[in-house]
C-alpha cells in the first residue's frame, strides 16, 4: 500500500468505529505516518526509544529510499517534520525517554537539530535517558519502544530492527498501560538529558 493511501485510511479510521481496531505497522515509512498522525491529533506525547530514530537524518533517507516513487518517502517525512513544527508551535507536549541517547543531541541531525533545542529550552519537549542502560536491562526495562498520545492512541514496537509495531488510535486501556509504564520509567530510572 502506498504511504499516501495508508495516510488516507488512518485519518479515515481515527475519526470512525473501527478507530479502536489495532493495526499493523510495517516499516519506517509506515511508522512516520503512524506518528503524523498522532501528532496531527494529540496535545501530549509520550515517547519511549532507543536513539530518537525517527527525528534523525538516517531515518528520512531511508524512508525516502523505500518509497521514491512520486517522492512518496519525501512528501511524507516533509509531512512529518510539518506536523511536528506545528504540534510543537500549538504548545503541545512532547517527552521523550531514550535508551540509547545519542552523545551530540542537538548536533546530529542537521533536520530537527534546531526544533529539539528550541522547544527543549521553552519546555514543549522534555528529554530524558535511561541512568544506567545495563544496569536498567537487567531490572527488566529493555521492553519494546512505545509511543503514546492522551491515553487513546499508541505505537507498541514488536520488531525494532524492522520498524514494525501494533498501533491503535483509540484504546484507553492499552494505552493507559504504556502511559503508566513511561510515568514509572520517567520517575524511576531517567534523568533529564542537559540542554548544554
Amino acid at each position: 500500500m502506498s504511504l499516501k493511501k495508508y495516510k488516507a485510511t488512518l485519518e479515515e479510521m481515527i475519526n470512525g468505529p473501527e478507530s479502536s481496531t489495532p493495526f499493523l505497522n510495517s516499516d519506517r515509512g509506515h511508522n512516520a505516518v503512524v506518528m503524523q498522525v498522532i501528532l496531527d491529533k494529540a496535545a501530549h506525547i509520550k515517547m519511549f526509544c532507543g536513539e530518537l530514530s525517527i527525528f534523525r537524518k538516517e531515518f528520512k533517507d531511508k524512508v525516502e529510499a523505500s518509497y521514491p516513487i512520486d517522492n512518496e518517502g519525501q512528501e511524507i517525512m516533509d509531512g512529518l517534520k510539518c506536523a511536528l513544527d506545528k504540534f510543537l508551535r500549538d504548545g503541545k507536549k512532547l517527552e521523550i525517554i531514550m535508551e540509547h541517547p545519542f552523545l551530540d543531541l542537538f548536533y546530529a541531525d542537521e533536520i530537527y537539530k534546531n526544533t529539539l533545542r528550541e522547544y527543549s529550552i521553552k519546555g514543549n519537549i522534555e528529554l530524558y535517558r535511561i541512568k544506567n542502560g545495563e544496569q536498567s536491562v537487567k531490572m527488566g526495562v529493555a521492553r519494546n519502544h512505545f509511543t503514546v498520545a492522551d491515553n487513546k492512541m499508541y505505537r507498541q514496537e514488536i520488531k525494532a530492527d524492522r520498524h514494525e509495531a501494533i498501533c491503535c488510535l483509540n484504546n484507553t486501556t492499552n494505552a493507559e498501560i504504556l502511559s503508566n509504564y513511561f510515568d514509572s520509567l520517567k520517575h524511576l530510572l531517567a534523568e533529564p538529558i542537559p540542554l548544554t
